[in-house]
């Protein structure tokens, strides 16, 4: 059987074009894009045909269209990439594409064949000019014409990095600059940066983007060598740049010779102190780069430290410790890059806690000021001195007495002068007496609504205006601002006596022409009524003795004793006046000495045979104890003086008063020698002079009572500035028996039985500067500056008892001294040992205190001290 195949453009022209055995045929020769007509017939082996086959068309397809759009793309110094748009199929699909490459659009040969419409060649050479072409294959294997040949310039890799520098930034890390590569035809993107310890021996260590870097985690002191390579988009690697050197700097120095001290600080009137540590220490050496600056540890174990501060010197100080505790410190140094040192030695600082024993006591008050002026009282009198108007404001001691603090009228002190006794001298007498109303307690203080103010010499005394008989002509010696020697009010000084309501103001030995007053404190300060006045004879008329001039004065509860010290017209005295409070105080309408006065003059002179001794004179401070003994303190000479209230027998007798036998006498400068009692404590008996204040006072179980005297200082070979002193002194004067009081004689040397020793003591106060409790801001001299040279642990005056503070707080009793040129206010518990430091309680006053102060009142319901101060301000302080 055969079949016979034909073949036309149309079924009406087919013709035989084909004879097969087979029931298939593949025709060949026909042309793309035409359509043909196939019809077959069959012929059997006897040469039979079939009718022809139903007409049945094909149409031949074209070959793809050429590609198009053909784009090569350098991505490497090594990779071509080759995109283009496909070949539209001419009846097959597009199964393949040939891509031909050469050196010329002329030259070009297949490369490869592949599938989608992109290709990469990777064998090309880098610098090399390329040209591409594109054919299109269906899958009847046609083929397309090939596209137009586009060329591409196949990048070269970048050129290696120049101009590497390696630099030590720190001891842990360089810092590495270079030039940028240049582009071989491809962006460079990353540059990779070598490391090693030998030029030979590098390792990749980082991969940056810009033209610098930073190496860290580097060993201090050791040498490194660099390098850097540059890449570009193509992943392509320039040669490596020159190798270049760095060596690491070293850690800085351990800083050495740490020290700490403990500072203290305690503002006038605080409570407590508060503490700092300030620490030192020896620069530390350079690595190579500059030490900047140093870290400074702190921890309460040496193994637990934490930075408590920076700071570029080689000191610091630690403002934020707690009493009681002990610190470690340490210190690091630093340099500019932040490289730290080793730690320096770990070294400790203890805080010190004002509860510890063995140390004074810090004494807490609150503080107030008040400055009386004729701006704020209406009034107020002045005095011209000079070619200067001052108001009348200067004040020496004073009482509170009936819900009133009375400040003695004293004297105007213009200042100016070089000296001490300069200023003593240029004072004048005024006569007006102040008073603050006590009620208003602390916080009325300022408020110049509570005080009042009395002009003394509006009062009525014995011959006013006109001069005694022995105080005329050539016995007139002229004190300054009274050139006709008359009686003036003014110059009361000292702690002062009073009976009830009577207040008795002692004159002081700078009026050389005095009025003797008495206050009756019921009434108002400014009550005319309320005042006494005694005048006493005139100078050299015998009748009361020739020297005059007083400070401080004391009942036994009939007499008031005006202690003797003496005036600028006869000088040193030892003439005692006493006044019978039972009879009446004024000689105003008589005159002369009346039976209520009397005097006894202890001083021993050509003159006055019946005296007690030559140095029996120059007292500033008189004491009693309650029951018998009066004794007069001593300022310019060294004896304490001790009066028998009862002339020698069992009961008070005032007829002993000007019995010499009943004045006893003792040198406390001679303590320890050979005929007087020993002496316990901490200081030199040489010093036990100069006593300006002193207080009797029974411990807390009331079985010994205490004699104590405030030291304020001397005059040696009559200096125009005092020898300020310091040391403290005690004496037991009495003690109790059962319900019995019993005398202790300050001279005996008696060692038994117990109750006979006067057990006297002694106290530097200046001691307490090397105790720990000691504030490091607390001044160590006097800021006056005639006495600069001087221990600011000296020089009180006047003296007074606590036994409870504001706060309602009771304790035993202490007694405080008033401080004068001293910056300290101290007070002593009775029941420790004078040299016992826990028995002391010491604040500083503040900085704008008036030297000169003598004594004040006391409020002891309200623990309130009123120091009477020479100007003002005048200052409150409650404990």
């Amino acid at each position: 059987m055969s079949y016979h195949l034909y073949r036309g453009s149309s079924v009406s022209t087919l013709a035989q074009s084909a004879t097969t055995a087979k029931t298939s045929y593949t025709d060949a020769s026909v042309s793309a894009g035409t359509t043909y007509y196939y019809g077959v017939e069959a012929q059997d082996s006897n040469g039979n045909y079939s009718a022809m086959s139903a007409a049945a068309p094909a149409a031949v397809p074209t070959p793809p269209s050429a590609p198009t759009s053909l784009v090569p793309t350098p991505s490497s110094a090594t990779r071509v990439i080759l995109t283009w748009s496909a070949a539209a199929s001419g009846g097959l699909p597009v199964t393949y594409y040939q891509v031909f490459r050469g050196n010329s659009p002329s030259t070009l040969s297949k490369v490869a064949t592949v599938t989608q419409a992109t290709y990469t060649d990777t064998s090309v050479n880098s610098g090399t000019t390329y040209y591409y072409g594109a054919e299109a294959q269906d899958s009847g294997g046609d083929v397309s014409p090939m596209s137009a040949a586009a060329p591409a310039v196949v990048p070269t890799p970048p050129s290696a990095p120049t101009g590497l520098v390696a630099t030590s930034t720190s001891a842990t890390m360089s810092s590495l600059t270079w030039n940028a590569s240049a582009s071989g035809g491809l962006p460079v993107l990353y540059y990779e940066v070598f490391r090693g310890t030998s030029p030979s021996s590098l390792s990749k260590v980082a991969t940056v983007t810009q033209t610098s870097a930073t190496d860290t985690s580097l060993v201090p002191g050791t040498a490194y060598y660099y390098a850097v390579e540059a890449e570009d988009s193509g992943a392509d690697y320039s040669a490596k740049s020159a190798v270049v050197p760095a060596t690491q700097v070293m850690l800085p120095s351990a800083p050495t010779g740490l020290a700490t001290a403990v500072t203290s600080s305690i503002p006038a009137g605080a409570a407590q102190a508060t503490y700092s540590v300030s620490l030192t220490w020896s620069a530390s050496v350079s690595g190579g780069l500059p030490v900047e600056f140093y870290q400074v540890s702190r921890g309460t174990s040496p193994s637990s430290l934490s930075q408590v501060g920076s700071v570029e010197q080689t000191s610091y100080t630690d403002n934020s410790v707690s009493a009681a505790t002990t610190y470690y410190y340490a210190v690091v140094a630093a340099d500019p890059a932040g490289d730290l040192s080793a730690m320096s030695a770990r070294v400790p600082a203890t805080i010190g806690n004002s509860q510890a024993a063995g140390l004074f006591n810090i004494l807490p008050m609150n503080i107030d000021s008040f400055s009386p002026s004729s701006t704020d009282l209406s009034g107020l009198p002045q005095t011209s001195i000079g070619s200067a108007l001052f108001d009348d404001v200067g004040y020496q001691s004073g009482i509170v007495l009936n819900g009133k603090m009375i400040y003695n009228a004293n004297e105007v002190w213009p200042g100016g002068s070089s000296s001490w006794m300069g200023a003593v001298g240029s004072a004048v007498p005024m006569p007006v007496f102040m008073s603050y109303n006590t009620t208003q307690l602390l916080g009325g203080f300022n408020l110049a609504s509570n005080w009042t103010y009395f002009d003394a010499s509006t009062l009525s005394w014995y011959n006013k205006g006109t001069p005694q008989p022995a105080n005329t002509g050539n016995q007139c010696i002229d004190p300054a601002n009274n050139p006709y020697c008359l009686n003036i009010v003014g110059g009361y000084m000292g702690r002062s006596a009073y009976v009830g309501n009577i207040y008795y103001p002692t004159p002081n030995f700078h009026n050389a022409y005095m009025v003797f007053l008495s206050y009756d404190s019921s009434k108002a300060i400014n009550d005319p009524t309320a005042y006494q006045t005694f005048v006493p004879p005139g100078y050299y008329e015998s009748t009361m003795g020739q020297q005059y001039g007083w400070c401080s004065s004391v009942t036994d509860g009939r007499f008031v004793y005006y202690a003797p010290l003496g005036n600028p017209v006869t000088g040193n005295s030892g003439n005692i006046f006493r006044y019978d409070t039972t009879q009446p105080f004024s000689n105003l309408a008589t005159g002369g000495q009346t039976a209520a006065w009397q005097n006894f003059n202890m001083q021993t002179t050509p003159s006055n045979p019946g005296g007690i001794s030559p140095n029996a004179a120059g007292f500033q401070s008189v004491a009693y104890d309650g029951t018998r003994y009066v004794y007069y303190i001593p300022f310019q000479q060294t004896l304490i003086v001790r009066y028998d209230t009862w002339n020698g027998g069992s009961a008070p007798n005032p007829a002993g008063f000007t019995v010499a036998a009943n004045y006893t006498t003792f040198d406390p400068t001679q303590l320890g020698t050979s005929g007087y009692p020993a002496v316990a404590g901490l200081g030199n008996t040489a010093n036990l002079a100069g006593f300006t204040g002193s207080q009797v006072v029974w411990d807390a179980a009331n079985q010994n009572e205490y004699l104590y005297l405030v030291p304020w200082g001397t005059y040696p070979n009559n200096a125009s500035n005092p020898t300020l002193q310091s040391t403290a002194a005690r004496v037991r004067i009495g003690v109790m028996t059962g319900s019995n009081w019993r005398a202790v004689d300050i001279t005996s040397t008696a060692t038994s039985p117990a109750y006979s020793t006067p057990n006297w003591e002694m106290y530097n106060l200046t001691l307490l500067m090397q105790n720990p409790a000691w504030a490091s801001n607390w001044p160590l001299l006097q800021t006056i500056p005639q006495l600069s040279t001087q221990s600011s642990m000296a020089g009180w005056q006047e003296s007074w008892v606590a036994t409870s503070n504001s706060e309602g707080a009771t304790f035993p009793p202490r007694v405080g001294f008033v401080p004068d040129t001293s910056s300290f206010l101290v007070e002593h518990d009775v029941g420790h040992s004078l040299s016992d430091p826990t028995g002391w309680y010491v604040t500083m006053i503040p900085s704008n205190y008036n030297n000169g102060t003598m004594g004040g009142g006391y409020d002891a319901a309200n623990g309130i001290l009123y120091p009477a101060s020479p100007n003002v301000p005048l200052f409150a302080f409650q404990f």
